[in-house]
Formats: C-alpha cells, structure tokens, sequence
C-alpha cells in the first residue's frame, strides 16, 4: 500500500504472453474509513513494480514488490489472479503493518491487469481497499479508477 507518486501514461503494443510470470509496473490509489467523516485517501496514484514468478505448483505464483518487503502468493484461474500478501516487518510502526488480500483480473493478452484489494493493519484496528491498474515492464499504466476520495 505504499510507493512513489506516480501519473498516468499510454501502453505500448506488446505480443500476447502464454504466462503472467514476469515484472509489471502499477498505479494504485487506497483509501480507509475515517470514522464520521467517510473516507480518507491514504495512497492516490502511487507506483509500485511487481514481480510474478512460478510457485510450488502449476496454478501457483509468488508475488513480490520490488521496492519493499511486500510478499505474498496466490493463485490463477483463467485470467483471474487470487492473492493474499502481507507487509509486516516487526520494525515497521503498528500503522504501516498490514495483511491484504486482492484479485487481479489480466486482459486477454496477459500483459496487464486490472487490481482491486483489501488491507487490514495487524497492530491496530483498521484497514481499507484499493484499486490499480499495471502493465508489464517497462510500460506505463494508466491511472488507476478513482476510488472513495482518491482521484
């Protein structure tokens, strides 16, 4: 749920893929509950650069964000990636701990996806969703849906 600031962009053409295995850049925005008033947006339009490879079976993957200790594993079936990660070094601060769980749809081609999640922080109550778009290196995905107060 963390990154750089990142901004919208085209995709170039690329051959269809026969695996999602491989690196992709994406664009996120976040947003959690802030009580009374609604929803606050926690991550708008930040980056980040995935890698996917082959886990300990067929329809397995490892997932790994390559600028932090984000890890996690899921599955494939069709075209739609299930997973659950979690980002909770325990020298991070209680807020900045956390689960998630998500499902990436890719496109035909598999060479970009469409994210939506859910985190929960593991120290404190609380947690929110997230949208995102990414496509595969070195590409550059377009801004994700606006979600909640996120643009």
């Amino acid at each position: 749920c963390g990154g750089d600031d990142g901004g919208g962009g085209g995709s170039m053409e690329m051959e269809p893929s026969d695996s999602i295995v491989g690196i992709y850049n994406e664009v996120y925005n976040c947003n959690e509950p802030t009580g009374d008033e609604g929803l606050q947006c926690v991550d708008a339009r930040e980056v980040a650069t995935v890698e996917i490879v082959v886990g300990n079976s067929p329809d397995e993957y490892f997932i790994t964000d390559l600028q932090s200790d984000w890890a996690g594993s899921g599955t494939l079936s069709d075209r739609t990636f299930t997973w659950s990660a979690s980002y909770d070094d325990p020298g991070l601060p209680p807020g900045e701990r956390y689960t998630e769980t998500g499902v990436w749809e890719f496109d035909a081609s598999l060479n970009s996806f469409s994210k939506t999640s859910n985190y929960t922080y593991t120290q404190i109550t609380g947690g929110g969703n997230c949208t995102g778009e990414a496509v595969r290196v070195p590409a550059t995905p377009p801004n994700p849906t606006a979600i909640g107060e996120c643009p």
